[in-house]
């Protein structure tokens, strides 16, 4: 029974952690610390052309994603600064205007980040598919904050 209830309050804790979730499953405390959500986005792209072995066929495609990358990581990173320059102690309303641009901006992401991969996916070979999904995170909140800061996903 004990460790049942310490396994629960395990959960608990971790959910707690995850909450409230900022963009792409980072907590907005997270977020406000930091001040930048996605430091090394250049890197990460070039690390995915690399993995991914871009043809030069392929390089209009891989431009339009990479585009949208960076886009998302600036979106991110003002984002983070200004919750960063948000006090701690906001208001009730002052803060659920903070979330609520949090949660605005993942649609955003989304739907600049979609076109750009399905047409990038639509000139990937089945190994470079393979090699994405692999490198892509499992679809779990820990997971995508991980990836988006890698630059695999949006």
């Amino acid at each position: 029974m004990h460790r049942a209830l310490a396994s629960m309050m395990q959960d608990h804790d971790a959910m707690h952690r995850m909450r409230p979730m900022g963009v792409e499953g980072m907590p907005m405390d997270d977020m406000r610390g930091r001040g930048r959500a996605v430091e090394h986005v250049e890197g990460h792209i070039a690390f995915l052309k690399a993995e991914l072995k871009i043809a030069t066929t392929q390089e209009k495609a891989w431009d339009q994603y990479a585009a949208a990358l960076r886009a998302n990581a600036k979106q991110l990173n003002e984002l983070c600064a200004e919750l960063a320059e948000a006090p701690a102690a906001a208001a009730p309303i002052d803060r659920i205007a903070l979330q609520e641009k949090v949660l605005v901006a993942r649609p955003e992401i989304l739907r600049r980040t979609r076109p750009a991969l399905g047409a990038l996916f639509a000139v990937l070979s089945d190994g470079q598919l393979k090699t994405f999904a692999q490198l892509a995170p499992h679809d779990t909140p820990a997971h995508r904050a991980n990836a988006v800061t890698r630059g695999l996903i949006a």
